[in-house]
C-alpha cells in the first residue's frame, strides 16, 4: 500500500516536540520492511484544511499513518487531524477524533471515567479565564490532600514539576494563580488528588479487531530522597542529565502487583473511550495496592525509546509487527465503517481515489570517484541551480574540490560524482573526522535541479555510504540549518535513514540553528 506518514513540524529545541521525528523514522523503516511505500506528509495547518486535503490527495495514499501531535503548536487541537481524515474518508492509524478529544482534555477524561465506574482520583478544575465558573474551584471541598496540579490539555508531562504536588489547601490557593500564569495564563488546570504510591504505564495494541494488553511497566523511583514527590515529571522524561531522568527506571517485572485488576481496568478504558489501534493507560496504586487511572492516552508516542515500543518488544513484537498491526487496524476499521454505511444506504463521500502517478524517467546512472578540472564549472552550475546555497557557500564547495584536485588521495576530502547518461547530475563530498574512529562527515551533497525528484540523490547517497563503509565508517554525521528554506534538505536526510541528533542554537545567525543528523551504517 501507499501510506502517507502524516506528522506535525516539531518545535526546534523542544525535546517533547522533536520526538515526533523519531516516530516518523520508525514508521518509515517498518513500512518499507513490510513492503509498503511510505510518503512523508508534514502537516502545516496555516494554509487551511482545504490545502491540507489537496496535499493528501496529491500523495494518493491508501492509508494515512497519523502521527500528528499538535496543530499550530497547540497540543489540545491535534484531534482535528483525525477529524480531517475521517471527513475525507481516508483510513488512518490510531484513534478517531472523538476518542482523541476525550483523552486530550483531562477534565472530560475524568468525568467519563467516573461515569463508567472506572476508579480514578477525585479532581477539580481551575480556569480563571472562564469568569464565574472556577473562581471558587468547584469540587475542592471533596479533595483530600496532597493534590497534584497539571495542565488539563497537555501530555508528555509538560508543566509538571515537583512543585506541582501541593500538601494543603492554603498552599494550593496561593499556588494556583502563579502556576496558571507560568503556564501561559490561558489554559485550564486540573487539580487531582495525589495517589502517593506506585506508578504503572500499561500499553495496549489492537490485534485481530480486539485490544491486547501488553506487559505493564512500573516506574521505579531509585535513590529518591525523602520528601521528594515520586512522580514522572518533565525532567524525568526529557532531560537526560537530570537526577529524575537517571533515577526513574522502567521495569516490566513488577513485584506483587495486581496484574489482573490492571488488565481489567485497561480493557474497560478501551471500551469506554472507544479506542482503536493502540493506546496507553497510566495508573497509580494506593497504599492498599488498588489501581486508580490517572489518564488515558490515545495514540501514545511510538519513538524507539518510548514506553509503548519497549512494552511491545518485551512482549515479543518487533517494530515491524507493531506498525503492521496498526495498519491492519486502520484498514479493518475503514472496512467496518464502509459496511455500516452500505447497510444504512448511505454514500461514502470520502471514497479513496486511486490516482495514477507519473514517474519521470531517470536514465542510466553511473558513478565515478576521481574529480577532473572540468568538474569545477559543472559543480558551480549544479549548486547554483538548486537555489539552496549562498554564493559564499558555493565558493567553499569549489575550494574543497580544488584541495582534492591539488593533493589527490592525500586530501581529507573524498568526492563521488553521479552521472546520468554520461552527464554529471550530482555529487557528494565526505571524509573521516579527525581524531575519531569510524566517524565520517558528509560535507556536501547536491543534485542538479533538473534531475531532482528522480531518485538520483538517494542513489548517490547510498553509493557514498557503501564507499564510506568500505573505509571503516560506522557513523555518518551531516549538518544543516533550521530555517524553513532547508526543510526539504532535512526531509531528504530523514527519508534516507538519518536521525536528528543534536541542535546548536543560533549557530549560523540569530534564529538560525545548526541541526546535526546521524546514520549508523549496518544498523
Amino acid at each position: 500500500m501507499r501510506v502517507a506518514v502524516a506528522y506535525n513540524e516539531p518545535r526546534l529545541g523542544e525535546p517533547d516536540s522533536l520526538d515526533v521525528l523519531e516516530e516518523v523514522f520508525l514508521a518509515e523503516e517498518a513500512l518499507l520492511a513490510l513492503g509498503h511505500e511510505p510518503v512523508k506528509t508534514p502537516m502545516s495547518f496555516s494554509g487551511g484544511f482545504a490545502e491540507l486535503l489537496k496535499k493528501i490527495d496529491r500523495s494518493a495514499p491508501d492509508v494515512v499513518f497519523n502521527l500528528v501531535e499538535s496543530v499550530g503548536e497547540k497540543t489540545e487541537l491535534h484531534p482535528v487531524a483525525a477529524g480531517l481524515f475521517e471527513a475525507a474518508g481516508y483510513p488512518f492509524t490510531g484513534a478517531g477524533h472523538a476518542a482523541l478529544h476525550l483523552t486530550t482534555d483531562k477534565r472530560l477524561s475524568k468525568a467519563l471515567l467516573s461515569a463508567k465506574g472506572i476508579p480514578t482520583a477525585k479532581w477539580a478544575a481551575y480556569n480563571p479565564s472562564d469568569p464565574g465558573k472556577s473562581a471558587g474551584l468547584p469540587g475542592l471541598e471533596g479533595l483530600d490532600f496532597p493534590v497534584i496540579v497539571k495542565p488539563a490539555c497537555e501530555d508528555a508531562s509538560i508543566g509538571i514539576t515537583d512543585e506541582s504536588v501541593i500538601r494543603n489547601k492554603k498552599a494550593l490557593l496561593q499556588s494556583l494563580p502563579r502556576i496558571h500564569k507560568h503556564l501561559g495564563g490561558k489554559k485550564p488546570l486540573l487539580v487531582e488528588q495525589f495517589i502517593d504510591g506506585r506508578e504503572f504505564n500499561v500499553s495496549m495494541i489492537e490485534i485481530g479487531g480486539r485490544p491486547r494488553v501488553l506487559p505493564p511497566a512500573e516506574m521505579l523511583f531509585a535513590n529518591w530522597p525523602s520528601g521528594k514527590p515520586r512522580i514522572v515529571n518533565y525532567k524525568a522524561k526529557w532531560h537526560p542529565d537530570a537526577f529524575e531522568y537517571v533515577n526513574t527506571v522502567r521495569t516490566f517485572r513488577p513485584e506483587n502487583a495486581p496484574i489482573e485488576d490492571i488488565r481489567r481496568i485497561c480493557l474497560a478504558c478501551w471500551d469506554a473511550f472507544g479506542l482503536t489501534g493502540y493506546a496507553r493507560v497510566d495508573m497509580r496504586l494506593d497504599a492498599g495496592n488498588r489501581p486508580f487511572v490517572m489518564e488515558v492516552n490515545a495514540n501514545p508516542c511510538i519513538a524507539p525509546f518510548s514506553g509503548f515500543i519497549q512494552a511491545a518488544k518485551f512482549a515479543g513484537y518487533s517494530e515491524k509487527d507493531i506498525v503492521g498491526a496498526m495498519l491492519d487496524a486502520a484498514v479493518r476499521g475503514s472496512r467496518k465503517a464502509a459496511s455500516q454505511a452500505r447497510d444504512g444506504k448511505t454514500k461514502n463521500a470520502g471514497a479513496i481515489k486511486n490516482k495514477k502517478r507519473k514517474k519521470k524517467k531517470t536514465g542510466k546512472i553511473s558513478f565515478r570517484e576521481e574529480p577532473v578540472p572540468e568538474d569545477r564549472k559543472r559543480l558551480e552550475e549544479m549548486l547554483s541551480s538548486t537555489g539552496a546555497f549562498y554564493k559564499r557557500e558555493i565558493d567553499v564547495a569549489i575550494e574543497l574540490l580544488d584541495d582534492r584536485l591539488e593533493k589527490g588521495i592525500k586530501s581529507e576530502y573524498i568526492f563521488l560524482f553521479c552521472e546520468v547518461d554520461g552527464k554529471t547530475a550530482g555529487y557528494v563530498c565526505y571524509g573521516p573526522i579527525t581524531m575519531t574512529r569510524g566517524r565520517f562527515d558528509l560535507y556536501w551533497i547536491a543534485v542538479d535541479a533538473r534531475m531532482q525528484g528522480r531518485g538520483v540523490g538517494s542513489a548517490l547517497l547510498l553509493e557514498a555510504e557503501r564507499k564510506m563503509a568500505a573505509l571503516g565508517c560506522r557513523h555518518i554525521y551531516v549538518e544543516t540549518a533550521s530555517k524553513k528554506k532547508y526543510a526539504p534538505t532535512r526531509e531528504f536526510y530523514r527519508k534516507n535513514g538519518y536521525c536528528f541528533t543534536a541542535l546548536v542554537p543560533e549557530y549560523y545567525a540569530p534564529g538560525d540553528d545548526k541541526l546535526i543528523f546521524m546514520k549508523t551504517l549496518g544498523s
